[in-house]
């Protein structure tokens, strides 16, 4: 839903979200979406601009990918070891791209030639440190930097010799549109009219307070500028707020026609007939999912501190919701707080438990799910730990045992570890164990003999137990060194059918084989070399905290990454499709994260 750039056509725009882009025919409110499942090759898309032979020219910060209306599909790619893309423009057969290639910033120039494009040349200036702008008017390009507007003509002069015709304005330059008689300049302070023989007028001399102006467009006497949050009108020295709503972010305008557009991170937006209006359609509102489930119905379950998203599309909103929302999207809100991050959920029976960090509302919750509609079932409250003077809950990792008594590893350390049964809780002390301490905020895990796994300061703990989870009549504890003779971190843990605790480190994955026995539970540790050494699998990959382990129904391992996408064991201990694992790079992966 978060628009980043908008282009248009004659009969409908094209504007580019993360994950794709979509066609949007504004005369009979038809919206059609390009994606993965159509051929595009790589997300994250920044930029979309529709050349002169109706191509879609979709970049993301580093590569350049060309789809064409016509035979509707990728025809093109290019990557030019580009470290940044900014903006894009075409003049008649020729494409142009702001981009920052090998620490030097400038323009990349493609030629259109016979339905073929063809990369020609990169015109770059050492003493630029941003390119956030680029137009083209009379014959003249103009460049926007991060000091000042620069113009000139590649085909008359390297764009090293272009100078500021702008020298009079001293303030730095954060927008410009170019007219007939005058370029209008949109400072830190002001708005300014530079005409052609030199001489300046001041169109608004202050903002708004707390407004700070970040895009504008020229329609007819008006200009209409936006800040973060608000859509302004500009006319005779005067600004005046016509909409205003702190739970959207604008992040760019736009005037095609008599209609003023608005890319927003809720979608796209229009303001119309002194009217500020959403233009949305079914689809999820959830764009970056911290968790994914099915559930029983086959359906696809996003969901991320922002709220939920069912295939079908229902969604709840756990923050704010703008004040003008289009009718096709079902959305509504949840009132719960998911604080900073959903960092372990559970869904079964028609259930889904959350459990998040940094929540001053729950360490975790559990909704119930029933006609595609979420209820709010229970909240689990372990030890809270005090933040800049207020309480803050974090769950980290969980799961149910067979008793439905639910386990968790929190964020507290004095209290590192909780378990909740019948709306009631015990929170274990870190020195529970008497000859280890507990580690906060680690994994937790239960194997197939129902005994509970969990992190120490010097290893791995096993705790088993007789009776009841919150008043047992019976317990033990048993320790273990992760690799013997190394200390290793342990970032994540699970176990497979097959009675293997798997374990994550720093180090790499290595596992450790389980039998019943509550005395000697790990018969050995591996994988083991032929000279007798423990060797981990994937050992050169830079796991960390945000890495994790999920086993899926055949025992095969998927390590998740935060930015190196994902690894795969299979059961069989083979790398999947290779020990480089699948990223953005080598697959269709939306993300890396």
């Amino acid at each position: 839903m978060n628009v980043r750039d908008i282009d248009f056509s004659e009969d409908f725009l094209v504007y580019a979200t993360p994950a794709g882009i979509v066609e949007y025919d504004f005369q009979n409110s038809n919206f059609k979406t390009i994606s993965f499942d159509d051929g595009i090759s790589f997300g994250k898309i920044k930029k979309i601009h529709i050349d002169s032979t109706g191509n879609y020219w979709i970049t993301s910060s580093n590569k350049i990918q060309i789809w064409s209306t016509e035979s509707t599909s990728l025809i093109q790619e290019f990557d030019l070891d580009i470290q940044d893309i900014t903006d894009i423009l075409n003049i008649n057969n020729a494409v142009y791209i702001s981009a920052k290639i090998d620490e030097v910033w400038g323009l990349i120039e493609f030629i259109i030639l016979e339905k073929k494009i063809y990369f020609r040349d990169f015109y770059g200036r050492n003493d630029i440190d941003l390119i956030s702008k680029i137009s083209y008017h009379n014959n003249t390009f103009y460049i926007l930097t991060d000091k000042e507007i620069i113009s000139g003509n590649p085909y008359q002069e390297h764009i090293t010799y272009w100078d500021n015709p702008f020298n009079k304005v001293f303030d730095r330059i954060i927008d410009f549109s170019n007219t007939e008689t005058s370029t209008i300049l949109l400072t830190e302070n002001a708005i300014i009219d530079y005409k052609v023989d030199g001489s300046t007028k001041t169109l608004l001399d202050s903002f708004p307070e707390s407004e700070k102006i970040k895009k504008f467009i020229l329609s007819k006497s008006k200009i209409y500028a936006i800040s973060d949050s608000t859509v302004l009108s500009i006319q005779n020295n005067k600004a005046e707020r016509i909409f205003s709503d702190n739970a959207l972010t604008l992040n760019q305008i736009f005037k095609n026609g008599e209609n003023i557009w608005i890319a927003t991170d809720f979608g796209l937006a229009a303001y119309i007939d002194e009217e500020f209006r959403s233009h949305l359609f079914n689809q999820p509102f959830i764009g970056n999912p911290h968790i994914v489930h099915l559930n029983d119905l086959g359906d696809l379950m996003l969901a991320n501190n922002k709220g939920i998203s069912v295939e079908g599309w229902s969604n709840y909103s756990s923050i704010p919701l703008p004040k003008k929302i289009d009718s096709k999207l079902s959305i509504e809100p949840l009132d719960i707080s998911f604080g900073d991050e959903i960092l372990k959920s559970i869904y079964v029976n028609n259930t889904l438990f959350l459990g998040m960090s940094n929540s001053t509302y729950a360490g975790a919750v559990s909704l119930n799910f029933n006609q595609s509609k979420f209820t709010l079932d229970n909240i689990f409250l372990p030890m809270p730990s005090k933040i800049n003077d207020s309480l803050s809950y974090g769950i980290v990792d969980m799961f149910l045992d067979q008793e439905k008594n639910l386990w968790s590893s929190t964020t507290n350390e004095s209290y590192p570890v909780s378990v909740f049964s019948n709306s009631q809780a015990r929170h274990f002390q870190q020195n529970e164990a008497k000859t280890s301490t507990i580690k906060s905020s680690g994994p937790i895990a239960i194997d197939n003999y129902g005994r509970i796994w969990m992190v120490s300061n010097s290893g791995l703990l096993m705790y088993t137990f007789s009776g009841s989870a919150l008043n047992p009549s019976s317990e033990n504890w048993f320790n273990d060194l992760v690799i013997p003779g190394i200390n290793r971190k342990v970032l994540s843990i699970a176990v497979s059918k097959k009675n293997k605790l798997w374990i994550l480190t720093d180090y790499g994955l290595i596992y450790k084989e389980l039998r019943a026995s509550d005395e000697e539970p790990v018969v050995k540790t591996g994988p083991i070399s032929s000279g007798n050494n423990i060797v981990p699998y994937f050992s050169n990959i830079p796991f960390d905290e945000s890495s994790s382990i999920k086993l899926d129904s055949f025992d095969n391992i998927w390590i998740t990454t935060k930015s190196r996408g994902l690894y795969v064991l299979d059961s069989k201990g083979d790398y999947w499709p290779s020990v480089d694992g699948i990223n953005i790079d080598n697959s269709k992966l939306l993300s890396n994260t």
